[in-house]
């Protein structure tokens, strides 16, 4: 992961960034629970794809991209989930509605 930030200038090697994106995949969950781990995972992102246009071979720019898509779309899952869990809140906050029945107070009554 080092070589991927080490130099501008320096192309890294390809075993270097498949290594990244197959240790960005196994552990950005684990990553994401640390108080720097989003951090570092953006900035891990931030660079493949920088480094996706760069010239690298067909496979080693779909290892990036499946990689970065992946973690896309487990921040998208991660944000829906949270939206239906707070919309279930919501929802179970609410008071429940009254039952008033017209016919129901008839009965008791006797008429």
């Amino acid at each position: 992961m080092y070589l991927l930030f080490v130099d501008d200038d320096e192309l890294p090697p390809a075993h270097a960034i498949t290594l990244a994106c197959h240790v960005m995949v196994a552990c950005s969950t684990m990553m994401k629970q640390y108080q720097n781990g989003v951090t570092m995972i953006n900035y891990l992102i931030f660079r493949l794809k920088e480094l996706k246009g760069r010239n690298y071979p067909a496979e080693m720019t779909a290892a990036i991209t499946a990689a970065v898509d992946f973690e896309v779309r487990q921040a998208r899952e991660l944000k829906e989930a949270q939206e239906r869990a707070e919309s279930a809140a919501r929802k179970a906050s609410r008071k429940p509605p009254r039952k008033h029945c017209y016919l129901e107070q008839r009965f008791q009554c006797g008429y």
